[in-house]
């Protein structure tokens, strides 16, 4: 679910919603009518990576700490246990989080086969390449 501490901007959000992250977050994947598909756990992003096997899930969606450093870890964490040809993506592509930018532009530009593709206004993703096992 992310870092509730990110800053003042997301606090107000969410104290708008009535105060509770993960109540926020419930009540917007219902509206979507995809609650029933997601898992939702209350722990550090890396941590709850381990939790999953390598190439285990369709789709992993990052909006948590926006520092570089925290960005460069929850790629490195969550990226293995994407299946072949499922889709990491996520959110504040924008000036206003730089280090977002830096990390998903250094992470997949070692991976030529995996094109970042931009959503307006403020998302990304990629999916990931087909790989033939040795």
């Amino acid at each position: 679910l992310g870092n509730p501490n990110v800053g003042g901007i997301h606090q107000n959000m969410i104290a708008r919603l009535g105060g509770d992250l993960q109540q926020v977050f419930r009540s917007n994947m219902q509206a979507l009518q995809v609650g029933d598909m997601i898992t939702t756990m209350a722990m550090p992003s890396a941590e709850a990576a381990e939790e999953f096997e390598d190439e285990s899930v369709d789709f992993v969606f990052i909006d948590g700490d926006h520092a570089y450093e925290a960005v460069k870890e929850d790629i490195e964490k969550w990226y293995p246990k994407v299946k072949s040809g499922g889709t990491i993506a996520g959110h504040d592509w924008c000036a206003a989080w730089p280090g977002v930018q830096q990390a998903v532009q250094e992470f997949f530009s070692q991976r030529p086969d995996e094109k970042i593709e931009i959503i307006p206004p403020w998302s990304w993703k990629v999916k990931k390449a087909f790989y033939l096992a040795n």
